[in-house]
Formats: structure tokens, sequence, C-alpha cells
């Protein structure tokens, strides 16, 4: 497996917190000391600010996770070995908003040395849990959140999930929490990934929250690595403060802004005040590093 595999599966997941277990780092932590640093954690920061979008927060079901996990309630899962070693409980789910995110959803997983069609035996344990609010579709700002504590690993890999991410409502406001905490390793590489982070959307309408008003983040991302990646050997161990200002987002028709943001920027600091900051305007986003452009 591909150390690339870890990363992705990871950040493709980044919208939960774990049943209070995992609070996540609270301080900044760790200076880079080059540019060649600060351009290898920024595709990290890259990768999740792609996934923290209006968009991807108003369809769940693209946040979860693990092949084989749907949110939904009525969907079928695709056929897979691990069927007769994983639990999924409600056996029938409900889904009364109709949002396909089931009102709750749990899988258990007892799984040891299963093997999918031309892929190495694999083991899976813990759990992965499900729930919505139910009353207000997620498509117009309802709540949801997925629960992990569930490990894999094979002879080539490891793996843990553990966390949250949480989406919640209050009077028109969004606010989604992350509080996630992601470990990976194979024979040359190993990987965590940790945050616990907030990031807010005020809609200006909130019966189309997803359309346009302003946003904040907050919080610390922790990005920590060993090994080699792409014959590159890496050693790295940093957690970066993360906020915004000034943040706008607007996504309506046509007139959709690239990245969503019409103006504002999200930055990261690291324990040595290093910035690494991302400046929008509707056509584009720029890089900086201390005040000087980075690619």
């Amino acid at each position: 497996m591909k150390k690339t595999i870890g990363l992705i599966i990871f950040l493709s997941s980044l919208l939960s917190s774990c049943g209070g277990a995992v609070i996540g780092p609270t301080a900044a932590s760790g200076a880079i000391t080059s540019t060649t640093e600060a351009q290898t954690v920024k595709t990290g920061f890259d990768a999740l600010l792609a996934r923290i979008t209006p968009a991807n927060l108003q369809s769940p079901g693209n946040i979860a996770t693990v092949p084989g996990v749907t949110t939904s309630a009525i969907s079928p899962k695709a056929a897979s070995a691990f069927d007769a070693c994983t639990t999924i409980t409600p056996t029938t789910a409900v889904d009364a908003d109709g949002d396909g995110v089931a009102a709750s959803k749990k899988y258990e997983y007892n799984c040891i040395g299963v093997a999918e069609p031309g892929h190495p035996a694999e083991n899976r344990l813990g759990t992965i849990t499900i729930s919505d609010d139910d009353t207000v579709p997620a498509s117009q700002g309802g709540a949801y959140s997925f629960a992990y504590d569930v490990q894999f690993s094979s002879s080539h890999y490891q793996s843990t999930w553990e966390g949250e991410f949480s989406l919640t409502r209050d009077q028109g406001k969004l606010t989604y929490g992350s509080r996630f905490k992601a470990f990976f390793s194979e024979s040359d590489y190993a990987g965590t990934w940790e945050s616990n982070y907030t990031y807010e959307l005020n809609p200006t309408d909130p019966a189309s929250p997803w359309d346009a008003g302003t946003a904040a983040m907050s919080g610390f991302y922790r990005l920590q690595a060993s090994g080699t990646v792409s014959n590159q050997h890496v050693d790295y161990d940093y957690t970066w403060e993360m906020s915004s200002g000034n943040l706008e987002y607007e996504q309506t028709g046509t007139s959709g802004c690239v990245n969503y943001y019409k103006n504002g920027y999200i930055q990261f600091k690291d324990a040595g005040n290093n910035l690494i900051r991302y400046e929008f305007t509707c056509s584009a986003v720029s890089y900086s590093l201390n005040g000087t452009a980075i690619p």
C-alpha cells in the first residue's frame, strides 16, 4: 500500500471527534526551518482545505469513510468479504428527513485475516458510528456526526482512526468540529494527523446556508511524518495554530468563486511564529510564508 493512500484515506474522512476520548492538540509546537519544509507541510494544508468547504459539508456522504460503509439508511452497500465479520445496527436504519444520513447507524468490525480479491489479508477491529438529527436535511444545514474508533492492519501496514467530525446548527449558524487522530505506518514510513478545530459558517440566508455568507476557522492541526516519501527522507512533527480573517464564501449558480471564498484569508502558525497564509479572491488563491510568496 502506498503511503499516499494512507494520507488520502485519512483526509477524505476529515469531518468528526471520538466520544470525548480524543481532544486533539491545544498548542502550537515545532518550527519549520526552510521554505522546502513549508512547501512539504503546505501539501497537507492544501488537502485539508480542499475537504473543508461548504460544498463538502452539505454532502456528508462524501465525508465518510471506509470501503463498504455508507451513511444512507436505504442505499445498499457493495458486497464485501468483510460482511460476515461486520455487524450493522440497527438492522433497518431510519432517515426521516431524507438527506442520505441515517438517524443512527453503527458499524462494528471483528475481522481477522480477511482478504478481498486481489488484496492481502487485512484485520479490521472497532467501530464507526454515524448519527443525524433527522429533522433538517444536511443540504439545509442539518446536524450530523461521524465517530471513529477503529484499527486496520495487514502484513504491509497499520492504521488507526479515532475521533469525531460533527456539524451542529444553532439559530442558523453552522459549526463543524474536528477532533480526530489518525496514524498510518508501513515498512519505510510512519505518519500522524491530529486535529482540534472548528469551522463556523454564518449564512446570508439560513434557508440556503451553503450558498453565501461569512466563515471563520480556528484551532490546531498536527502533521507528523518520518521515513521516505517520493524517494526523499522526511522527519518532522509540527502542530500549527489555525486562524482566519474576513472570510466570505459565495457559490451561487454560475457566479461561484474558486474554492468557494470571495475574499479573506486562512493561516497556519507554528511555535516559531512562522506563518503560512492563504489569501483568497473570488478568482484565485495565493500563498505566502512569513509574507513571501511560495508556490
